[in-house]
Protein backbone atom coordinates (compact mmCIF):
# COMPACT_ATOMS: atom_id res chain seq x y z
CA UNK A 1 0.00 0.00 0.00
CA UNK A 2 1.16 3.52 -0.72
CA UNK A 3 1.69 6.19 1.92
CA UNK A 4 -1.36 8.06 0.63
CA UNK A 5 -3.51 5.02 1.44
CA UNK A 6 -2.07 4.70 4.96
CA UNK A 7 -2.00 8.34 6.08
CA UNK A 8 -4.10 11.45 5.51
CA UNK A 9 -0.87 13.50 5.65
CA UNK A 10 1.57 11.37 3.63
CA UNK A 11 3.81 14.33 2.79
CA UNK A 12 4.76 14.53 6.47
CA UNK A 13 6.55 11.15 6.51
CA UNK A 14 10.02 12.77 6.79
CA UNK A 15 9.20 13.78 10.37
CA UNK A 16 9.70 10.12 11.35
CA UNK A 17 13.43 10.75 10.91
CA UNK A 18 13.22 12.46 14.29
CA UNK A 19 12.89 9.00 15.90
CA UNK A 20 16.39 7.63 15.10
CA UNK A 21 17.82 11.12 15.57
CA UNK A 22 16.40 11.35 19.10
CA UNK A 23 17.70 7.85 19.95
CA UNK A 24 21.21 8.76 18.83
CA UNK A 25 21.01 12.00 20.79
CA UNK A 26 19.89 10.33 24.02
CA UNK A 27 22.54 7.59 23.78
CA UNK A 28 25.27 10.13 23.13
CA UNK A 29 24.11 12.16 26.14
CA UNK A 30 24.22 9.02 28.31
CA UNK A 31 27.77 8.22 27.21
CA UNK A 32 28.86 11.80 27.77
CA UNK A 33 27.30 11.79 31.23
CA UNK A 34 29.10 8.55 32.21
CA UNK A 35 32.41 9.88 30.94
CA UNK A 36 32.12 13.13 32.89
CA UNK A 37 31.21 11.24 36.08
CA UNK A 38 34.36 9.15 35.78
CA UNK A 39 36.44 12.26 35.21
CA UNK A 40 34.94 14.14 38.15
CA UNK A 41 34.60 11.34 40.73
CA UNK A 42 37.52 9.12 39.85
CA UNK A 43 37.39 5.79 41.81
CA UNK A 44 34.12 6.78 43.46
CA UNK A 45 32.48 6.92 40.01
CA UNK A 46 32.67 3.12 39.75
CA UNK A 47 30.81 2.74 43.04
CA UNK A 48 28.15 5.20 41.93
CA UNK A 49 27.81 3.40 38.60
CA UNK A 50 27.21 0.13 40.42
CA UNK A 51 24.05 1.64 41.97
CA UNK A 52 22.54 2.33 38.54
CA UNK A 53 21.15 -0.19 36.10
CA UNK A 54 22.08 0.14 32.40
CA UNK A 55 19.09 -2.01 31.50
CA UNK A 56 16.66 0.25 33.34
CA UNK A 57 18.24 3.30 31.69
CA UNK A 58 17.91 1.68 28.27
CA UNK A 59 14.28 0.77 29.02
CA UNK A 60 13.56 4.39 29.94
CA UNK A 61 15.10 5.61 26.69
CA UNK A 62 13.16 3.02 24.64
CA UNK A 63 9.88 4.15 26.19
CA UNK A 64 10.68 7.81 25.57
CA UNK A 65 11.68 7.31 21.93
CA UNK A 66 8.83 4.85 21.35
CA UNK A 67 6.37 7.42 22.68
CA UNK A 68 7.81 10.02 20.32
CA UNK A 69 7.45 7.61 17.41
CA UNK A 70 3.78 6.98 18.24
CA UNK A 71 3.10 10.70 18.61
CA UNK A 72 4.62 11.41 15.19
CA UNK A 73 2.58 8.62 13.62
CA UNK A 74 -0.52 10.21 15.16
CA UNK A 75 0.48 13.52 13.55
CA UNK A 76 0.50 11.79 10.16
CA UNK A 77 -3.18 10.91 10.77
CA UNK A 78 -3.25 7.19 9.96
CA UNK A 79 -6.32 5.98 8.14
CA UNK A 80 -8.54 3.73 10.21
CA UNK A 81 -10.78 1.25 8.46
CA UNK A 82 -12.04 1.20 4.89
CA UNK A 83 -14.32 3.66 3.10
CA UNK A 84 -17.90 3.05 4.05
CA UNK A 85 -20.03 1.54 1.25
CA UNK A 86 -22.80 3.80 -0.02
CA UNK A 87 -21.04 6.96 1.21
CA UNK A 88 -20.31 8.28 -2.28
CA UNK A 89 -21.43 11.80 -3.14
CA UNK A 90 -22.17 13.15 -6.58
CA UNK A 91 -21.45 16.58 -7.95
CA UNK A 92 -19.87 18.67 -10.70
CA UNK A 93 -16.40 20.08 -11.19
CA UNK A 94 -16.60 23.82 -11.80
CA UNK A 95 -13.58 26.02 -12.51
CA UNK A 96 -14.24 29.74 -12.09
CA UNK A 97 -11.84 31.92 -14.07
CA UNK A 98 -11.62 35.44 -12.58
CA UNK A 99 -10.18 38.39 -14.49
CA UNK A 100 -7.95 40.49 -12.20
CA UNK A 101 -6.55 42.85 -14.85
CA UNK A 102 -6.60 46.59 -14.13
CA UNK A 103 -9.60 47.11 -16.41
CA UNK A 104 -11.64 45.27 -13.77
CA UNK A 105 -11.12 48.26 -11.46
CA UNK A 106 -13.53 50.30 -13.59
CA UNK A 107 -16.61 51.42 -11.66
CA UNK A 108 -19.42 51.09 -14.17
CA UNK A 109 -20.56 48.32 -11.80
CA UNK A 110 -20.63 49.36 -8.15
CA UNK A 111 -18.38 49.33 -6.23
CA UNK A 112 -16.13 48.07 -9.08
CA UNK A 113 -16.16 45.27 -11.62
CA UNK A 114 -13.63 43.24 -9.62
CA UNK A 115 -15.35 43.65 -6.28
CA UNK A 116 -18.69 42.72 -7.82
CA UNK A 117 -17.13 39.63 -9.43
CA UNK A 118 -15.56 38.55 -6.14
CA UNK A 119 -18.85 38.96 -4.32
CA UNK A 120 -20.79 36.83 -6.80
CA UNK A 121 -18.05 34.18 -6.68
CA UNK A 122 -18.40 34.03 -2.90
CA UNK A 123 -22.15 33.63 -3.31
CA UNK A 124 -21.62 30.66 -5.64
CA UNK A 125 -19.08 29.08 -3.26
CA UNK A 126 -21.71 29.03 -0.52
CA UNK A 127 -24.55 28.07 -2.86
CA UNK A 128 -23.10 25.07 -4.73
CA UNK A 129 -22.17 22.96 -1.70
CA UNK A 130 -22.43 19.61 -3.49
CA UNK A 131 -19.96 20.57 -6.26
CA UNK A 132 -16.22 21.02 -6.31
CA UNK A 133 -15.11 24.52 -7.33
CA UNK A 134 -11.65 25.74 -8.33
CA UNK A 135 -10.46 29.32 -8.79
CA UNK A 136 -8.11 30.61 -11.48
CA UNK A 137 -7.05 34.27 -11.47
CA UNK A 138 -5.69 35.76 -14.66
CA UNK A 139 -4.43 38.93 -16.27
CA UNK A 140 -1.44 38.73 -18.63
CA UNK A 141 -0.87 35.24 -17.22
CA UNK A 142 -2.95 32.78 -15.21
CA UNK A 143 -2.53 31.46 -11.67
CA UNK A 144 -4.36 28.66 -9.88
CA UNK A 145 -5.54 30.16 -6.59
CA UNK A 146 -7.54 27.18 -5.31
CA UNK A 147 -7.75 23.61 -6.67
CA UNK A 148 -11.07 21.80 -6.91
CA UNK A 149 -12.62 21.79 -3.44
CA UNK A 150 -15.98 21.42 -1.74
CA UNK A 151 -14.92 23.75 1.07
CA UNK A 152 -16.95 26.76 0.02
CA UNK A 153 -15.99 28.84 3.04
CA UNK A 154 -12.27 28.50 2.32
CA UNK A 155 -12.82 29.30 -1.34
CA UNK A 156 -14.77 32.42 -0.38
CA UNK A 157 -11.86 33.54 1.81
CA UNK A 158 -9.40 33.04 -1.04
CA UNK A 159 -11.66 35.03 -3.38
CA UNK A 160 -11.65 37.91 -0.90
CA UNK A 161 -7.85 38.14 -1.14
CA UNK A 162 -7.64 38.16 -4.95
CA UNK A 163 -6.85 41.56 -6.49
CA UNK A 164 -4.94 43.14 -9.36
CA UNK A 165 -1.62 42.36 -7.63
CA UNK A 166 -2.33 38.61 -7.51
CA UNK A 167 -0.92 38.16 -11.03
CA UNK A 168 2.32 39.98 -11.75
CA UNK A 169 2.08 40.27 -15.52
CA UNK A 170 -0.40 42.87 -16.78
CA UNK A 171 -2.71 42.58 -19.73
CA UNK A 172 -5.49 40.07 -20.43
CA UNK A 173 -4.65 36.62 -21.78
CA UNK A 174 -7.88 34.62 -21.90
CA UNK A 175 -6.15 31.74 -23.69
CA UNK A 176 -3.68 31.17 -20.85
CA UNK A 177 -6.55 31.31 -18.38
CA UNK A 178 -8.63 28.73 -20.26
CA UNK A 179 -5.63 26.42 -20.68
CA UNK A 180 -4.98 26.49 -16.92
CA UNK A 181 -8.67 25.84 -16.26
CA UNK A 182 -8.48 22.75 -18.47
CA UNK A 183 -5.41 21.60 -16.53
CA UNK A 184 -7.26 22.08 -13.23
CA UNK A 185 -10.07 19.84 -14.51
CA UNK A 186 -7.64 17.03 -15.33
CA UNK A 187 -8.93 14.31 -17.65
CA UNK A 188 -12.25 16.04 -18.19
CA UNK A 189 -14.75 14.86 -20.80
CA UNK A 190 -17.13 17.77 -20.32
CA UNK A 191 -19.97 15.53 -19.15
CA UNK A 192 -19.56 16.59 -15.53
CA UNK A 193 -17.17 19.55 -15.83
CA UNK A 194 -17.64 23.19 -16.77
CA UNK A 195 -15.65 26.44 -16.92
CA UNK A 196 -17.14 29.82 -16.01
CA UNK A 197 -15.25 32.99 -16.97
CA UNK A 198 -15.81 36.26 -15.07
CA UNK A 199 -14.34 39.08 -17.15
CA UNK A 200 -14.98 42.31 -19.03
CA UNK A 201 -14.02 40.48 -22.21
CA UNK A 202 -10.97 42.47 -23.28
CA UNK A 203 -8.84 39.69 -24.81
CA UNK A 204 -5.67 41.71 -25.48
CA UNK A 205 -3.75 38.63 -26.66
CA UNK A 206 -6.54 37.63 -29.05
CA UNK A 207 -6.16 33.86 -28.50
CA UNK A 208 -9.18 33.20 -26.30
CA UNK A 209 -11.51 32.26 -29.16
CA UNK A 210 -9.10 29.66 -30.56
CA UNK A 211 -8.53 28.10 -27.15
CA UNK A 212 -12.28 27.94 -26.58
CA UNK A 213 -12.59 26.01 -29.84
CA UNK A 214 -10.00 23.52 -28.57
CA UNK A 215 -11.99 23.05 -25.36
CA UNK A 216 -15.15 22.54 -27.37
CA UNK A 217 -13.46 19.68 -29.22
CA UNK A 218 -12.83 18.05 -25.82
CA UNK A 219 -16.49 18.53 -24.91
CA UNK A 220 -15.83 21.15 -22.21
CA UNK A 221 -18.40 23.95 -21.98
CA UNK A 222 -17.36 27.53 -21.24
CA UNK A 223 -19.90 29.96 -19.81
CA UNK A 224 -19.16 33.68 -19.57
CA UNK A 225 -20.36 36.38 -17.18
CA UNK A 226 -19.56 39.85 -18.52
CA UNK A 227 -18.73 42.67 -16.11
CA UNK A 228 -18.95 46.22 -17.37
CA UNK A 229 -21.13 48.29 -19.67
CA UNK A 230 -21.35 49.26 -23.33
CA UNK A 231 -20.55 52.87 -22.40
CA UNK A 232 -17.45 51.82 -20.49
CA UNK A 233 -15.66 53.57 -17.64
CA UNK A 234 -12.28 55.00 -16.77
CA UNK A 235 -9.76 52.89 -14.84
CA UNK A 236 -8.69 54.39 -11.49
CA UNK A 237 -5.12 53.84 -10.29
CA UNK A 238 -3.48 54.79 -7.01
CA UNK A 239 -0.34 56.96 -6.98
CA UNK A 240 2.44 56.58 -4.45
CA UNK A 241 1.07 59.41 -2.29
CA UNK A 242 -2.37 57.77 -2.19
CA UNK A 243 -3.96 60.16 -4.66
CA UNK A 244 -6.22 58.60 -7.27
CA UNK A 245 -5.82 59.29 -10.97
CA UNK A 246 -7.09 57.57 -14.10
CA UNK A 247 -5.06 55.34 -16.37
CA UNK A 248 -3.81 56.99 -19.57
CA UNK A 249 -2.49 55.52 -22.80
CA UNK A 250 0.76 56.35 -24.60
CA UNK A 251 -0.79 59.49 -26.10
CA UNK A 252 -1.82 60.80 -22.69
CA UNK A 253 -5.53 60.07 -23.22
CA UNK A 254 -7.59 58.53 -20.44
CA UNK A 255 -8.31 54.85 -21.09
CA UNK A 256 -11.99 53.92 -21.19
CA UNK A 257 -12.63 50.20 -20.70
CA UNK A 258 -15.73 48.79 -22.41
CA UNK A 259 -17.14 45.29 -21.88
CA UNK A 260 -16.59 43.28 -25.06
CA UNK A 261 -19.95 41.55 -25.12
CA UNK A 262 -19.66 40.22 -28.66
CA UNK A 263 -16.39 38.32 -28.07
CA UNK A 264 -17.70 36.79 -24.85
CA UNK A 265 -20.91 35.68 -26.53
CA UNK A 266 -18.90 34.15 -29.39
CA UNK A 267 -16.55 32.32 -27.01
CA UNK A 268 -19.46 30.87 -25.04
CA UNK A 269 -21.36 29.96 -28.21
CA UNK A 270 -18.50 28.00 -29.75
CA UNK A 271 -18.43 25.67 -26.72
CA UNK A 272 -22.21 25.44 -26.33
CA UNK A 273 -22.12 27.70 -23.30
CA UNK A 274 -24.16 30.72 -22.25
CA UNK A 275 -23.39 34.40 -21.77
CA UNK A 276 -24.83 36.54 -19.00
CA UNK A 277 -24.25 40.24 -18.39
CA UNK A 278 -23.72 40.99 -14.70
CA UNK A 279 -25.52 44.32 -14.94
CA UNK A 280 -29.13 43.91 -13.92
CA UNK A 281 -28.55 40.71 -11.91
CA UNK A 282 -28.19 40.71 -8.15
CA UNK A 283 -26.31 37.38 -8.21
CA UNK A 284 -25.29 36.81 -11.84
CA UNK A 285 -23.02 33.83 -11.23
CA UNK A 286 -25.61 32.00 -9.13
CA UNK A 287 -28.27 32.78 -11.75
CA UNK A 288 -26.09 31.34 -14.54
CA UNK A 289 -25.31 28.30 -12.40
CA UNK A 290 -28.97 27.56 -11.73
CA UNK A 291 -30.02 28.07 -15.36
CA UNK A 292 -27.19 26.29 -17.20
CA UNK A 293 -25.00 24.25 -14.81
CA UNK A 294 -26.95 22.73 -11.92
CA UNK A 295 -29.00 20.54 -14.26
CA UNK A 296 -25.91 18.68 -15.50
CA UNK A 297 -25.43 15.09 -14.41
CA UNK A 298 -23.09 14.84 -11.44
CA UNK A 299 -20.30 12.32 -11.07
CA UNK A 300 -18.86 10.41 -8.14
CA UNK A 301 -16.32 12.89 -6.89
CA UNK A 302 -12.83 11.48 -6.36
CA UNK A 303 -12.59 13.05 -2.93
CA UNK A 304 -16.10 12.20 -1.85
CA UNK A 305 -15.08 9.20 0.23
CA UNK A 306 -12.31 10.98 2.12
CA UNK A 307 -14.69 11.90 4.90
CA UNK A 308 -15.58 8.23 5.44
CA UNK A 309 -11.95 7.21 5.89
CA UNK A 310 -11.57 7.10 9.63
CA UNK A 311 -8.81 9.18 11.16
CA UNK A 312 -7.10 6.77 13.52
CA UNK A 313 -4.74 9.24 15.23
CA UNK A 314 -6.24 8.49 18.66
CA UNK A 315 -4.66 5.04 19.03
CA UNK A 316 -0.99 5.93 18.41
CA UNK A 317 -1.51 9.04 20.52
CA UNK A 318 -2.83 6.88 23.36
CA UNK A 319 0.17 4.56 22.95
CA UNK A 320 2.50 7.57 23.17
CA UNK A 321 0.84 8.71 26.39
CA UNK A 322 1.16 5.25 27.94
CA UNK A 323 4.83 4.90 26.96
CA UNK A 324 5.74 8.33 28.29
CA UNK A 325 3.91 7.63 31.56
CA UNK A 326 5.74 4.32 32.00
CA UNK A 327 9.01 6.01 31.11
CA UNK A 328 8.56 8.50 33.94
CA UNK A 329 8.01 5.64 36.40
CA UNK A 330 11.25 3.85 35.44
CA UNK A 331 14.28 4.93 37.50
CA UNK A 332 17.86 4.15 36.72
CA UNK A 333 18.74 3.06 40.27
CA UNK A 334 18.92 -0.67 41.00
CA UNK A 335 16.40 -2.20 43.35
CA UNK A 336 17.88 -2.77 46.85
Amino acid sequence: MSAAELFLWPSGLPILLLVPASWVLLRSLDLRRSRRLRELLGPRGAALGAETSPRRRTLSRVLSVGGLCCALVAALQPVGGRPLPGAEDHGLDVVVCLDVSRSMLARDLAPSRLQRARRTLQELARHARSDRIALVAFAGEARLMAPLTRDGDSLAEVAELVDTLTVQRGGTDLAAALELCATALGEATGEHEVIIVLTDGEDLEGRGQRTAQTLAERGITVHCVGFGSAEGARIPVQQGDGAEVFLRDGDGQEVVSVMDRSSLEAMARVTGGAFLAAAGHESPLVDLYEDHVSGMKGKVLSGADEGSRGNGFQWPLLAAFVMWTLGLSVTERRRP
